[in-house]
């Protein structure tokens, strides 16, 4: 898994709502996993507020969707240790 991420689920505008949240919620957990400065799961918020996915996508679903991707993204760094798991993703992530 690099930065980008999320298997795509739904209605083709709920479907690309739901993989902004999983890309927002993924990159926001590696930005505070590894201490990326890039700012990219801001980018990733304003794309889901502007493309109105708030009222595509509920509350109860994103904090789901965020547990998810959090216990996910966790499990990975703990498979391969904190260092390698952000020297995976380095590359990926600044190229967003």
């Amino acid at each position: 898994m690099h930065a980008r991420l999320a298997p795509e689920t739904g209605g083709r505008f709920t479907h690309t709502c739901v993989r902004i949240m999983r890309d927002t919620a993924f990159n926001e957990t590696i930005e505070k996993m590894c201490s990326f400065k890039g700012d990219v799961s801001e980018r990733f918020k304003d794309t889901f507020k502007k493309r109105k996915c708030v009222s595509k996508v509920n509350q109860a679903e994103q904090d789901r969707i965020k547990a998810e991707v959090y216990a996910n993204t966790t499990e990975q760094k703990n498979m391969v240790g904190l260092k390698d798991f952000c020297l995976v993703h380095k590359s990926a992530y600044h190229n967003l």
